[in-house]
């Protein structure tokens, strides 16, 4: 009789078995998510501050197979942490309709803080200074070297349009009909004259020459030009 009382209780007991182990595995799953995602966000996670300067926006996020921005994780016109794991991400500077935005991506495996960088300006914004100020420019290009039978052929502002390139065909060499962009043939075979550039800086108002006519710049003999500048000055005509 005993041992038919034990065979009838031993299922009831097996079901009661079974359902505290699946609550004990409920209450320890609950546990380890309500201690990981603390351990996550502080630990796992770094800060990252985004400090756009007055007037520009910072905007970052994830990156697609091309590295360009896929899915936005925070914009900010103000100063903001947020908390990314390590890894890489597309961040966009933006700063109103007269500046270029600047596209960037960043690799996170410490905490850092982003600023806004030195933003150009767009092409509209520099012509319409270039406009303002070509007549100023072209005189001192002119003047900072022995400039009979040269002649401006096309000229460029950069950055903020406190930088300008400036390119000088020899006159022999000159053809209106060609397009600025290419190098036009001499007409004169016994010109020996090269074509040159110029770099000018504004500084306090006035514009001065801050690399001589070159054939080209070599960048380590400008530490006070901004490469991306020297860059582009040579690259006119081609």
């Amino acid at each position: 009789m005993e041992s038919k009382i034990i065979n009838y209780l031993q299922p009831s007991i097996r079901k009661k078995l079974v359902s505290r182990l699946i609550i004990i595995l409920v209450l320890l799953a609950i546990v380890c998510a309500a201690l990981y995602t603390p351990f996550d966000y502080f630990v796992l996670k770094k800060v990252v501050t985004l400090n756009p300067t007055t007037g520009t926006t910072i905007v970052i996020g994830t990156l697609d197979s091309k590295n360009n921005l896929k899915k936005i994780i925070k914009t900010t016109s103000t100063k903001k942490n947020i908390r990314l794991h390590n890894g890489n991400y597309a961040v966009k500077y933006l700063g109103g309709s007269d500046f270029q935005t600047t596209n960037t991506t960043i690799t996170v495996s410490k905490s850092i803080e982003l600023t806004t960088p030195e933003l150009s300006f767009v092409n509209s914004k520099l012509n319409q200074l270039l406009n303002n100020e070509k007549a100023t420019i072209e005189q001192e290009a002119l003047a900072s070297f022995n400039s009979a039978g040269y002649q401006i052929t096309d000229e460029y502002l950069y950055k903020q349009g406190e930088w300008c390139g400036i390119r000088l065909i020899p006159a022999a060499w000159y053809d209106p009909s060609v397009p600025a962009d290419f190098v036009p043939r001499p007409t004169n075979d016994n010109n020996t004259q090269d074509i040159l550039k110029v770099i000018l800086n504004k500084q306090n108002g006035r514009w001065v020459v801050a690399a001589q006519p070159s054939v080209v710049f070599w960048i380590d003999n400008y530490p006070s030009i901004p490469q991306e500048i020297i860059q582009a000055v040579n690259k006119l005509g081609f």
